[in-house]
C-alpha cells in the first residue's frame, strides 16, 4: 500500500508540476537571433524610418505573453496604437498595443503580453511627436456649416477613405473608396478582367461617366445635421458611413452584367442600398438597353412585370411611375427587380422581387440567360 499511495503521489505531483509549468508565460521572443523589426506602425502612420528599431526590439525582449494563443480577430484598426511587425525565429512575429496587446504569427489567434501596459508606455517614450499632416489631415474646413461651424478632411494613410471630422475630432462621416469594376471579383463568375482590353476601357468610360451615385456635400451636411440633433437631445452620435461598389453579377457568351451598389446613411446606425444594374456587349463593351434583352417590347415587358408583381392597384401605379432600366439586375439564376427607398411614395422601406429564368422563359430572348 506504502508502494502504491509514493507512487499515486508522484504522478500527482508530476502532474501538478506539468500544469504549473503549462501555466506560466512565456518569451515573447523566440530563439538566440531575437526580434529584427522591419516595419513600424504608430497611429495608422508607417514610421519605420523614424525610430530605433534596435530599441523597441529590446524593450519587447524583456516581456512575455501567455504560453497559449487564443482567438482575437477581427479587431478593428482603431483599437490599434502600435504596431511592429518583423522575424523572430524563424517565423514572422507581429505585435499589437492598445486596446488590444498581443503577439501573434497566423491570425486569428496571438498571444496575449504580460505587462502589455508598461511595454507599452515604453515604447510610446520613443516614437516620434506626429503632426496632423502625418495623421492625414487633407484640408482643413473642407465644408463650412450654416452656423458657421466647419468639417476638416482627413484622409488616414492605408484607409482607402475619406473622414470627415469637427475640430473637436468627433467623426462626422466615413466615405470608403469606391471600388469596380475592376479588381472585384466573386466566386464563380467571371469577371472585368475577363473582357477584352477594347471592352474594358468601354466599361471604364461608361462607370466614370456615372460617378457618384451621391453628393458628398449632402451626405457632410446631414450627417452635421444629425449630430446637433444628438448633442441637442443627449444621445450618443454614431459616425455616418458611405460606400459605393461595382460587382459582376452574370454573363454568357454576348454580355456581362454588373451591378452598382451604394450603402447611404439613415442615421448612424442604420443604411439605405441604392443598386443600379448594367447590362454590357460582351464583346465591344458597350451598354446594352435592358429592354433589347427581352422578346417583347418595351410596354408590354413592362406590363407582364407589373403583373407578375400581384399588388394592389394603387402600388402598381406607383410602380408604373417609377420603374427605371437600371432597377433590373441580371443574376446567375434569376432576374431581380428593386425598387429602392424613397421611389415609391407610399412605401417606407425599398421593395424587390425576384423571377427565375424559368418564369421568364415567354418575356426574355436566350441570349439574355447567364451562363450557370
Amino acid at each position: 500500500m506504502k508502494k502504491k499511495f509514493a507512487i499515486t503521489a508522484a504522478i500527482i505531483t508530476t502532474m501538478i508540476t506539468v500544469i504549473f509549468c503549462l501555466s506560466q508565460p512565456k518569451d515573447i521572443i523566440s530563439g538566440t537571433n531575437g526580434y529584427q523589426i522591419d516595419r513600424v506602425v504608430y497611429n495608422g502612420v508607417d514610421v519605420t524610418q523614424r525610430v530605433d528599431r534596435e530599441a523597441l526590439a529590446s524593450f519587447v525582449s524583456k516581456y512575455k505573453c501567455s504560453r497559449f494563443p487564443r482567438r482575437f480577430a477581427p479587431y478593428q484598426e482603431s483599437q490599434v496604437v502600435v504596431e511592429l511587425n518583423g522575424v523572430s525565429g524563424d517565423s514572422m512575429l507581429h505585435i499589437l498595443l492598445g486596446d488590444i496587446n498581443l503577439a501573434y504569427k497566423d491570425v486569428p489567434k496571438g498571444y496575449f503580453i504580460k505587462n502589455s501596459k508598461a511595454l507599452f508606455n515604453e515604447i510610446l517614450e520613443i516614437m516620434p511627436d506626429l503632426s496632423d499632416e502625418d495623421l492625414g489631415l487633407r484640408e482643413r474646413k473642407a465644408f463650412t456649416f450654416a452656423d458657421g461651424k466647419s468639417a476638416d478632411l482627413w484622409r488616414p494613410n492605408d484607409s482607402g477613405s475619406d473622414v470627415y471630422k469637427l475640430s473637436d475630432g468627433t467623426t462626422l462621416l466615413t466615405i470608403q473608396d469606391p471600388t469596380g469594376p475592376d479588381n472585384v471579383y466573386v466566386v464563380g463568375r467571371e469577371s472585368f478582367d475577363d473582357l477584352s482590353e477594347s471592352a474594358k476601357r468601354a466599361v471604364s468610360e461608361y462607370y466614370k461617366k456615372q460617378g457618384l451615385l451621391y453628393d458628398t456635400r449632402s451626405e457632410v451636411e446631414n450627417a452635421y445635421t444629425e449630430y446637433l440633433a444628438c448633442k441637442e437631445s443627449g444621445k450618443e452620435y454614431h459616425e455616418r458611413n458611405i460606400t459605393q461598389d461595382i460587382a459582376p453579377t452574370a454573363s454568357n457568351d454576348t454580355i456581362m452584367c454588373f451591378l452598382t451598389s451604394v450603402y447611404l446613411p439613415v442615421n448612424g446606425q442604420t443604411a439605405q442600398e441604392i443598386s443600379r444594374g448594367a447590362v454590357f456587349d460582351r464583346n465591344t463593351g458597350k451598354v446594352r438597353s435592358i429592354w433589347d434583352l427581352f422578346a417583347l417590347p418595351e410596354e408590354e415587358v413592362r406590363q407582364w412585370l407589373f403583373d407578375a408583381f400581384h399588388v394592389d392597384s394603387s402600388l402598381r401605379a406607383e410602380m408604373e411611375a417609377a420603374l427605371k432600366p437600371e432597377y433590373i439586375a441580371l443574376f446567375p439564376d434569376n432576374l431581380s427587380v428593386t425598387f429602392p427607398q424613397g421611389s415609391l411614395p407610399s412605401q417606407e422601406y425599398s421593395w424587390s422581387f425576384g423571377f427565375t429564368y424559368k418564369d421568364l422563359k415567354a418575356v426574355l430572348q436566350p441570349l439574355a440567360i447567364p451562363d450557370n
